[in-house]
């Protein structure tokens, strides 16, 4: 019997079980030896090191690489590393964990995409194929912001997804989830909201959306997670971040290459 015909006829079990299997699986594939080897010498070491010095000097707002304000990246991947290290220790393991643990989730959130718009066959499949896939694995046990923010971006699609059962609370991960990729990584972390925003009027949902009480107040939640730390770095630092956060790694980064590499 063909393989696609014998799973057509597997009986898939409820969410809860499939995805606890699959994040058992994840579990295993992704934290097994992540501490063996040294940190890669560019971006992990960097945000391993703003981490550490978090931790070190007990300041929380302002990052810091080799004691100088390091205005890189927006501080939530640094800050649950900085977390980690300060209920365990400094170490390539923990590290990594931020990541992986985001790769686990992630898998979970395919499963849901699949699982909802199509079925748990699909769902499973889906997540299946993502943990097989090598880059994915590799930068799962890889300490840089990529895997979370592709995390937090699934969560803003599926969240979209479901408010097509007009639920209109779903408006609240939709938009956290917007933030936090934000946090994580930036200017890359538009894309969850400008694929949001394209969405509504492909679909022409505009008048639905804005007339959502739970749309509105989910974007001031998001506003209120990201403004405060932007504007606290202005306030603070004024012309020295604008010019490293926006103008080097926003727009010099989008028009030009730098450090070897063609974008940001």
């Amino acid at each position: 019997m063909p393989p696609t015909k014998l799973l057509s006829q597997v009986r898939f079990p409820s969410n809860f079980p499939t995805i606890s299997l699959l994040v058992l699986i994840a579990t295993f594939s992704l934290l097994w030896k992540l501490g063996t080897g040294s940190l890669a010498a560019w971006d992990e070491a960097i945000y391993a090191q703003v981490s550490k010095e978090i931790v070190r000097s007990g300041d929380w707002l302002t990052p810091h690489w080799e004691y100088q304000p390091w205005f890189e990246k927006p501080p939530l991947f640094m800050w649950i590393t900085a977390l980690f290290y300060r209920l365990f220790g400094v170490s390539e393991f923990w590290a990594r964990v931020p990541s992986a643990l985001s790769g686990m989730a992630l898998i979970g959130v395919t499963y849901l995409i699949g699982n909802y718009i199509y079925s748990k066959r699909v769902g499973f499949l889906a997540a299946v194929i993502l943990l097989t896939c090598y880059h994915f694995l590799s930068f799962s046990r890889f300490g840089t912001m990529d895997v979370m923010l592709t995390l937090f971006t699934y969560l803003a699609l599926y969240a979209y997804l479901r408010l097509n059962n007009e639920n209109q609370k779903w408006w609240y991960l939709v938009w956290s989830s917007c933030a936090l990729a934000l946090m994580v990584k930036g200017a890359g972390g538009i894309i969850a909201p400008a694929a949001i925003v394209l969405a509504l009027a492909v679909e022409k949902r505009f008048g639905v959306a804005i007339r959502s009480k739970h749309f509105w107040q989910s974007v001031l939640l998001a506003l209120l997670t990201v403004a405060p730390w932007h504007i606290l770095m202005c306030v603070w630092y004024g012309r020295a971040f604008i010019d490293e956060y926006i103008g080097y790694h926003v727009i010099a980064r989008s028009t030009r290459t730098l450090e070897g590499h063609a974008s940001g």
